[in-house]
């Protein structure tokens, strides 16, 4: 418990006393005596978008200065807009940074999982400027609402960020890729079927660490060939790499609950390649996918406070930075336990709970971290809940897109100061 402090030390008390020119949109912007520093800008962050119910500039402000003391929410948008969401970003990170050495593993491997989403933005000329447009619902037609697309580097034993990529267009292949060279050599990173391709294999192959990738039944004629031969359950093929040729192995797992039969990819040793370990591994990949629905469902990152490509990309870092500050207490206060692979149960505390308790404990005017770890451990008492893996008994459906809104006709007028016509 001597090492937990040193996470909520770096990120709220040792903040500097004012803000640098690299925090600022513009570095050349003279910085003035604010009400807002850092800290307390960190903090109003936290409770604008951590808050129950999306509650807005007054409440947080509120919440963190007090009713007869709390500024104008005009002080705090201002302040956003000269801030930049760097500034955040490189908290995040720092205290991801900080967290890796106590990241847990299972029989000596770290293991990750890499997936992506598509978050909506709000529709401004700002953020249009940027690049960043509706999802093409057809040859001519694009739907109303920008898109950005998230890549996400999830470690599903702590269940915490370890790398994350924000952009105008799907590039998820293109982050992993970027993502492959940061991690461990004796980690090992799931994907779906929507990575499996060659520069994936030969990237892992030259940074040496390893990999177990879903493939589709049309990756290449190989791939689909095996998929078709009911005489064979493992095969491979060589790749070349930077030294030398390696070897791929394909590995093919029948489903008994969705009688569906998968072939997964990989370049892992002799010792883990066996069906029973790629099941189990390959069933903690949906934790990537249960991290976007904490940012989507349990803070509502979407409901935007912004209309600014730098406000929206604070606010995703908040909310990230809540989220994995949240998961790394709550990870010491159950003694570093973490999930089992091998077993199909296993237990969960209700989430919303801690993050609620802690954005609570910073509000205090002398917040103990002993008091928090107390809370925090008697709520994963009280909310935790047993729940299985491989319920489903049908194979998983793709929803289809929404159709584009609003109809066609409908045009923009920046420059009239005037919005949808």
């Amino acid at each position: 418990m001597e090492r937990l402090p040193r996470y909520l030390s770096q990120t709220i008390e040792v903040l500097p006393v004012k803000f640098h020119k690299e925090d600022y949109l513009d570095p050349e912007l003279k910085s003035r005596k604010r009400v807002f520093g850092p800290k307390v800008f960190l903090l109003t962050m936290f409770q604008l978008v951590g808050s129950v119910g999306k509650e807005g500039y007054d409440h947080a402000l509120i919440k963190v200065f007090g009713t007869e003391k709390a500024p104008r929410k005009s002080s705090l948008s201002q302040l956003r807009s000269k801030i930049s969401y760097k500034f955040l970003e490189k908290i995040l990170r720092k205290t991801l940074e900080q967290f890796s050495p106590h990241r847990p593993t299972y029989k000596g491997m770290h293991i990750y999982a890499v997936d992506g989403w598509q978050i909506t933005l709000p529709r401004s000329k700002n953020i249009v400027d940027k690049g960043y447009t509706g999802r093409k619902t057809s040859k001519y037609k694009e739907s109303y609402m920008p898109k950005g697309y998230i890549t996400h580097a999830y470690e599903v034993l702590s269940e915490t960020t370890k790398n994350i990529a924000v952009n105008n267009s799907p590039t998820e292949l293109a982050d992993a890729l970027t993502f492959v060279d940061s991690l461990e050599k004796n980690s090992i990173t799931l994907y779906d079927r929507a990575y499996f391709s060659r520069s994936l294999c030969i990237h892992h192959l030259n940074a040496q660490n390893f990999f177990i990738a879903r493939c589709r039944s049309n990756s290449n004629q190989q791939i689909k060939e095996f998929f078709e031969d009911t005489n064979r359950d493992e095969g491979s093929m060589y790749y070349d790499a930077e030294y030398g040729k390696k070897k791929i192995w394909f590995i093919k797992v029948y489903n008994s609950h969705t009688k569906e039969t998968l072939v997964f990819a990989t370049n892992l040793s002799r010792e883990w390649r066996n069906k029973k370990t790629f099941e189990q591994l390959y069933q903690l990949r949906w934790g990537a996918e249960t991290s976007f629905y904490e940012l989507s469902e349990t803070i509502k990152v979407q409901q935007w406070h912004s209309k600014s490509f730098n406000g929206v990309l604070q606010e995703l870092y908040t909310a990230l930075l809540i989220i994995n500050l949240t998961k790394i207490l709550s990870f010491f206060s159950r003694g570093q336990k973490t999930i089992n692979p091998e077993k199909i149960s296993y237990k969960k505390p209700n989430f919303k709970l801690l993050m609620n308790c802690f954005l609570k404990f910073l509000l205090e005017s002398k917040p103990q971290l002993s008091h928090l770890i107390h809370k925090f451990r008697a709520l994963i008492k009280r909310s935790t809940e047993k729940r299985k893996r491989r319920t489903r008994t049908y194979p998983r459906v793709i929803m289809s897109p929404a159709s584009p809104y609003p109809h066609k006709g409908s045009e923009w007028f920046w420059e009239k100061g005037r919005g949808l016509k």
